[in-house]
């Protein structure tokens, strides 16, 4: 994957170094290795140059992010990928539910991370992609993928200070008293189980939730995320005595759904490379609109 980025230098970065100025641009010391290594990574009015260049006013700054593909390995895995948004440096995929993201023993081939190994080749781009935002296998909805190092880099970066806004709706056993809550309870992970329970010796996790509707003892529940531990949601809603139908681990019950009624269903951030504004969002999946019909939900 090949990625060029220009920089105009302006009078706020003027006798900056190039590596002060990609340092305050979120350029990691990894990818200033990798564009130092080739010969023309870092190039300024059209000469390469070192990372000990001092800028000057209105010098054009082109960086060229050449990355090589980790995942050319994967077997292709033709399969129509639902593409929210898309430009240069980010995917935003609809994920349908039971596609894990990434390939295990238990399925190599058809995986997002197969599937957009696909899209990519038949695109005539190296495969290269880093998920930024990893659903569980039985979880559908919105899941960012970054297409460059650079990109990846810093959405990782936005994640940790909660600068990317997501929710998620689920369908949960119960009705609530309180209609809005905050649930600040940390998460532990039991010894090698995939299992996580709510413990004051695990890492704090942080949801926000808003009831939307109830009835005939289910609820429709909006999930907002202050911070994104594995199977956070699912965990704290089976700590607020609520489990999410359909969940074979926490609630293993399938008179209703036979996986966890759980959709990622809105992102929003400021794109980190284009500065644009990314609002999206995604219809509930067909099974999950069946029980909210069904139960006369809504």
């Amino acid at each position: 994957m090949a990625r060029k980025i220009v920089f105009r230098i302006d009078d706020r970065h003027a006798e900056k170094t190039v590596k002060d100025f990609l340092k305050s641009h979120g350029f990691s010391h990894g990818i200033v290795s990798v564009l130092k290594s080739y010969d023309e990574g870092i190039m300024v009015n059209g000469n390469r140059v070192f990372t000990d260049y001092i800028l000057k006013n209105n010098d054009e700054l082109v960086l060229n992010i050449i990355e090589k593909s980790t995942n050319s390995h994967l077997p292709a895995y033709d399969y129509e990928l639902d593409i929210v948004y898309e430009d240069e440096d980010i995917l935003i995929i609809n994920k349908p539910y039971g596609m894990p993201v990434h390939p295990s023993r238990l399925n190599y081939t058809e995986t997002l991370a197969n599937a957009i190994t696909s899209y990519l080749i038949k695109k005539g781009i190296d495969p290269v992609f880093h998920c930024i935002n990893r659903l569980d296998k039985d979880t559908s909805g919105l899941t960012i993928i970054a297409k460059n190092m650079y990109a990846a880099g810093l959405l990782s970066e936005m994640v940790k200070k909660r600068e990317i806004h997501r929710e998620y709706t689920a369908i949960v056993e119960g009705t609530f008293t309180d209609k809005r809550g905050r649930i600040d309870q940390p998460i532990l992970k039991i010894g090698t189980s995939m299992k996580r329970i709510v413990d004051e010796t695990g890492e704090r996790a942080v949801t926000n939730y808003e009831v939307l509707a109830d009835n005939n003892g289910l609820s429709i529940v909006r999930l907002i995320l202050e911070t994104g531990k594995t199977h956070q949601i699912r965990v704290h809603m089976l700590y607020t005595g609520h489990p999410l139908i359909g969940d074979q681990l926490y609630n293993p019950d399938n008179r209703i759904m036979n996986r966890q009624a759980l959709h990622a269903s809105r992102l929003s951030f400021i794109h980190p490379v284009t500065s644009e504004k990314i609002d999206v969002n995604s219809e509930l999946p067909g099974d999950m609109q069946k029980v909210i019909s069904d139960y006369e939900l809504l």
